[in-house]
């Protein structure tokens, strides 16, 4: 009815992680079977609707260094090799929790991500919790496998990269420690040139994502459209416009 300008994708990342700190989530198979046996389009489908896309990637195509399929093959579904590692698992860590803030969305990811896991092998038990309470376990690293929201402050791939990847970072909840991510990740910050520090990120996102600390899933559209008539419209990866700019048609 209105069009479609305007609808962009934003800054704004659904993502599960793996808490490093339990034994179980240090098995790299575990977390690329995870990985593998999700499938994003069904997940969005269900899920979010038309508001979200699927990611296959930290960043997304509307910011500056977006790199396409950064996640690699972890974020394409492969059902078959998912259940062929949760074979060579041990069973106790077949079996795990999955923390997540109460909504009724996150109600509904919740039981699709079970549901999804389930069919490979996997027993999770979604385990939802008020908004401070979920704070609260996330500061006392007691989370299992857990669901968030990330949003960029500013429009650039560090406000996403560096908070969840970064092992100083107070955001980062999977634990993750790695030094040569660290050192690419304090290159790109320290370069001048946009062009090379876009490089830089991608690369540091690539490495980030191929050990499988989290796993992204979604990224939120806008949901602003305009018709015909309506000219300036232009959303930023943040959801903003400048009013400014808009005019009015005959």
């Amino acid at each position: 009815q209105f069009g479609g300008e305007g609808i962009v994708t934003l800054a704004r990342l659904v993502h599960c992680g793996f808490n490093l700190k339990e034994s179980r989530f240090r098995d790299q198979r575990l977390r690329r079977a995870v990985a593998l046996a999700i499938d994003r389009e069904r997940l969005v489908e269900r899920v979010y609707g038309p508001v979200a896309a699927p990611a296959d990637g930290i960043i997304p195509p509307t910011l500056p260094g977006y790199a396409r399929g950064a996640c690699g093959p972890l974020c394409r579904s492969a059902p078959a090799r998912a259940a062929a590692l949760v074979d060579r698992l041990p069973r106790r860590s077949r079996s795990f929790g999955l923390d997540y803030a109460a909504s009724p969305v996150g109600d509904r990811l919740a039981r699709e991500l079970s549901a999804q896991l389930a069919e490979v092998g996997l027993n999770v038990r979604p385990r939802a919790h008020q908004e401070q309470q979920y704070r609260q376990l996330l500061e006392r690293d007691a989370q299992r496998l857990f669901c968030l929201v990330s949003v960029a402050d500013y429009p650039r791939q560090q406000a996403l990269l560096e908070p969840l990847l970064l092992s100083t970072s107070p955001d980062n909840h999977t634990g993750l420690r790695d030094a040569r991510l660290d050192r690419l990740l304090d290159r790109a910050r320290a370069t001048r040139r946009a062009g090379q520090r876009e490089r830089l990120y991608a690369e540091a996102e690539r490495l980030g994502l191929s050990v499988a600390p989290l796993l992204p899933l979604a990224w939120f559209r806008s949901r602003l459209a305009a018709g015909p008539a309506i000219g300036g419209l232009a959303v930023n990866p943040l959801g903003g416009f400048d009013a400014a700019a808009l005019s009015i048609g005959p």
